[in-house]
């Protein structure tokens, strides 16, 4: 069986096609999507940051969520960076589990 060469060429021109339509769809989807999470996201950090830096952590311990890192925890805190990684020599800023307790004070 001897494949003609328009089939030869139908395939990638459809295999094309279709990863453009793809692009174009998730593409438009994101676009809008994203720039309200980050308008959102903008917000919050800017009033925890705020919040933070004229009271100060009221807390001397905090305890790790999903997701978060040593700079968040920092921000959301009111803490130094390099602080927290003085007052919790003992973690890995690179491997935060879920539950560890960090020093803030």
């Amino acid at each position: 069986m001897k494949a003609g060469n328009g089939a030869r060429i139908l395939a990638p021109l459809a295999l094309v096609v279709f990863a453009i339509a793809c692009f174009t769809v998730l593409s438009s989807q994101d676009s809008g999507s994203s720039t309200k999470t980050s308008e959102t996201s903008a917000a919050k950090k800017a009033a925890a940051t705020s919040a933070a830096a004229k009271t100060g952590p009221t807390r001397s311990t905090y305890k790790v969520k999903p997701g978060d890192s040593f700079a968040a925890i920092a921000e959301k805190q009111g803490v130094d960076v390099q602080t927290l990684q003085e007052l919790n020599p003992d973690i890995d800023p690179r491997a935060l589990q879920p539950g560890q307790k960090l020093k803030l004070k």
